[in-house]
Order: structure tokens, then sequence, then C-alpha cells
């Protein structure tokens, strides 16, 4: 048998590591590495690298898997939060998803900040609705509903589905401008 240098091991070594060599080529490697010190330090400082390696690229993969699998829950949980908003500020859920809002209120900053907004808009609505309220003397359906009635006193029986219709038109279209006051005040 010929016995390799120091060279030919350094250049067969990734292909030893990788056992991607003949029987006869790893026992002369073998056998070298055993009789030779400096080619074993090289030996086993590539084994070191390698396993490093696959330590990282395993952590990396780990990581991106749970990122994924985090991010989806929050994306769904985020949806989750969004669709029932508005029916956990009017305390129509259960406790159940009453409590997994909060929950997720508290985990993401994003949903914190759209429940904050949410009960801010709804403040200043409630508040602009008060105020245009207060200024009115009378409810404006109502005017409209006391005006209608009493002309459908006045008027014939064939006229009274076409007074109702107008009676509805009317409370509609108060009903609308009211919605607009509040909005523009």
């Amino acid at each position: 048998m010929k016995e390799l240098n120091c060279e030919q091991v350094s250049i067969l070594l990734t292909y030893f590591i990788d056992k991607k060599l003949s029987d006869k080529l790893i026992g002369e490697i073998e056998y070298h590495l055993n009789t030779c010190p400096n080619c074993r330090e090289r030996y086993m400082s590539m084994l070191r690298i390698k396993k490093n390696y696959q330590e990282m690229k395993e952590k990396i993969c780990t990581e991106d898997e749970d990122t994924l699998l985090i991010n989806t829950f929050m994306e769904r949980e985020y949806m989750n939060f969004q669709n029932n908003l508005s029916s956990y500020l009017d305390n129509e859920l259960d406790d159940r998803e009453n409590i997994r809002i909060k929950k997720f209120a508290i985990l993401s900053p994003t949903a914190r900040q759209d429940l904050e907004d949410m009960i801010y808009f709804r403040q200043i609505l409630q508040d602009s609705f008060s105020k245009t309220k207060s200024k009115l003397k009378k409810d404006l359906s109502e005017l409209t509903i006391d005006k209608l009635t009493r002309k459908e006193k006045n008027n014939r029986p064939n006229e009274y589905t076409q007074n109702r219709f107008s009676l509805l038109l009317l409370i509609i279209i108060s009903f609308v401008t009211s919605i607009l006051i509040l909005f523009y005040t």
C-alpha cells in the first residue's frame, strides 16, 4: 500500500468527511490520520466546522419555521380581532371571545392601537351627536312625524298610502340629515 502524504490527505479531507471516497482511499486516509498529528488536527477542525454549520443551519430552519408559525397565528388572530372589534365594543361577544380579544390587544401593539383608535372615534361620534341634539330644540324626526300626522288627518283616505310613503321618506331624510350634521360638526 502506497502511503499518502499530508498534501494529498488535505485535498481529500472534505471528500473523506462526506464519505465520498472508495473504501481503499478511506483506509489510507484513516491510516495517515492515525500517524500524523497535524493532519488529524486539521481533520478535527473540519469536523467541528461542519458540526457548527449543521447546528446553525438547523437553528435557522427551526427559527424560520417558528417565525412562520407565529406570523400565521398572529395574522389569523388579527383578522379575528378586526372582525369582532365592533362587537367587542358593543359588549355583544360571549366571555370566551371577549377574553380572546383582550388578550390579543395586549399581545399586539397594532391591535391595541386599533382598539384605542376605535374607542376614540366612537367618543368623538357620541360627543358630536350630543352637541347636535342639544342644539336642536326638538328632534327632527319627531317634528317630521308630527307634521305628517297632522296632514294625514286632513287628507282623504286614498291619499293615506301616499302620505305614509312620504312620511317614511321624510323620516329617512331627517335621519340622514341628522347623521350628516353629526359628521360635519
